[in-house]
């Protein structure tokens, strides 16, 4: 019997010691699971934090966007973030694409010791208007003479004064050529930045910084108001005015025997002095603007030795299917700006030179090709896509460089072409019929010593500046050759103004975790 308890009471103990070690053994398991647990859970909080900061800079660059704030003060601002160690979001490594439009970053999201890292791309697109650019070309720019491109703000312009750097310079769909071969180019630089597919030259001289050289936009973005579609209609026979010694427009009075009409004027009803040809080319002539005065010219307009003057709270907007010619001893409105002329712009042209009315264009012979064509070529002379004609039905194989000059992709940007590399092809090119445009037929000269204040739009005419004088405001053509030794100064009181041509969005490109 004594033995049979001794035996319970060793078998108790075995039970029990291992009863005990089972449970500080599950006990120290939960502790295990439990550290784990709080582990995972500081992860995932760590993983919200970077999501967070990604959210909160999103909505930030988003907002200010739309204020109209520069991507480059939205970089900067997020450069002087705070920066954590302990709970919370860091931004880092954030930088703008060559382009200025694509924000890349790191968000480090962390939580008492616990990091995570997410990179992410948010691409946008910043608002701009009809004239917020100096110089804007819809096919190419020629740089050269000793002018200088700057900006200013408020009041008269002041050459003295230290140049603002607001003049920028930009070619829709093609490039930059810095120097004509004759000389070293725009020696007294481009204060601004430029912006182009392409840029040859000197690039010393662009002072405003680092060109930018991408994909801009399509030929068709150049002419965002339409401007053959938005001139008035009139059907009658307009008499030629020819200026006497002081010619007075006040928007009301009949002016050489001419007195204003309503006419539809992009989108507006205003009264218009309507003209066959427009002259001013008598020494001591001055034309007196009082008031809202719009002219019609269906001809050319050609002024020299005359003076332009403008009274208080006035403007004058001149309509022109002809060329324009502004030349010696010329003085429009040179003390005159945006802010100095109660928020009106003193003098805007809009020319229709070289445009054709969407009405009036014949429907092409055949239609394009659907989405799947594509063309692979084998050889080819390294060309950059230039015009459109032939169109292609069905998958082609180029296999000679003289079959085809070049090809443009459905989509996409005219770039070079690579070999078998397949494109979705909207035409190809099989005429070889020398098409070169001849950029000395000018829409708008502007010569001599003339000094004017001139916001240009003139998408579809060749504009030249040739001439020792300063202009002031905004200059916009298909092909712009600045070759004179004065300036051209852009307004700034002129951004914002005008049309809206691209509205602003922001997008969120890719975001991805990044492992440390």
């Amino acid at each position: 019997m004594k033995q049979e308890k001794g035996f319970v009471l060793v078998s108790v103990l075995i039970i029990t010691t291992v009863t005990t070690m089972l449970a500080f053994s599950q006990i120290k398991e939960n502790s295990l699971q439990e550290r784990i647990g709080g582990n995972q859970q500081k992860e995932i909080n760590a993983r919200l934090a970077a999501e967070k900061g990604i959210i909160e800079a999103f909505e930030y660059i988003k907002e200010e966007n739309g204020k109209g704030t520069s991507n480059t003060v939205i970089e900067t601002a997020l450069n002087s973030a705070p920066y954590t160690n302990a709970v919370g979001t860091t931004l880092q490594a954030i930088e703008l694409d060559s382009l200025n439009s694509v924000f890349s970053f790191e968000s480090k999201g962390m939580n008492f010791g616990a990091e995570a890292y997410l990179d992410t791309k948010i691409h946008t697109i910043e608002e701009t208007h009809a004239f917020d650019d100096a110089v804007i070309a819809c096919e190419g720019i020629t740089l050269a003479g000793s002018a200088k491109i700057d900006s200013y703000e408020g009041g008269e312009y002041d050459d003295g004064a230290t140049p603002r750097t607001e003049g920028s310079v930009k070619v829709v769909d093609g490039g930059v050529t810095v120097g004509n071969g004759a000389g070293n180019g725009i020696t007294k630089g481009i204060h601004g930045t430029v912006t182009a597919y392409s840029i040859t030259g000197n690039h010393d001289l662009l002072v405003g910084g680092e060109p930018v050289t991408g994909y801009i936009g399509e030929p068709g973005e150049c002419d965002p108001l339409e401007i053959a579609d938005n001139m008035p209609t009139y059907t009658g026979t307009p008499l030629s005015f020819t200026a006497g010694t002081s010619s007075n427009f006040d928007g009301v009075s009949s002016v050489g025997g001419v007195s204003p009409i309503a006419l539809d004027v992009l989108g507006e009803t205003k009264q218009v002095y309507v003209f066959d040809d427009f002259s001013s080319d008598t020494n001591g002539n001055t034309i007196n603007i009082s008031g809202d005065v719009t002219l019609y010219i269906k001809g050319d307009m050609d002024t020299k030795q005359t003076a332009f003057t403008l009274a208080d709270n006035s403007s004058l907007t001149i309509f022109i299917d002809g060329k324009m010619q502004i030349d010696t001893n010329s003085g429009v409105f040179v003390d005159k700006s945006v802010s100095n002329s109660d928020g009106k712009v003193p003098l805007t042209v809009y020319s229709s030179y070289g445009a054709t009315p969407t009405e009036t264009t014949s429907s092409p012979e055949t239609s394009l090709p659907p989405d799947t064509t594509t063309v692979k070529v084998e050889e080819h002379n390294n060309e950059e896509v230039t015009s459109t004609t032939t169109v292609i039905t069905t998958e082609t194989t180029i296999t000679t460089s003289t079959q085809v000059t070049t090809i443009k992709h459905k989509g996409q940007h005219n770039e070079q072409i690579t070999i078998g590399v397949p494109y979705e092809v909207v035409v190809m090119i099989t005429d070889t019929t020398d098409t070169t445009e001849d950029t000395t037929d000018l829409a708008v000269t502007l010569s001599g010593n003339a000094q004017i204040y001139m916001n240009l739009y003139a998408p579809h005419g060749n504009v030249a500046y040739n001439g020792t004088g300063d202009i002031m405001g905004a200059l916009r053509g298909k092909n712009v050759d600045i070759s004179g030794t004065g300036g051209i100064h852009y307004d700034e009181g002129l951004a914002g103004l005008g049309k809206l041509t691209t509205a602003a969005a922001t997008s969120l490109n890719s975001v991805y975790y990044s492992y440390h």
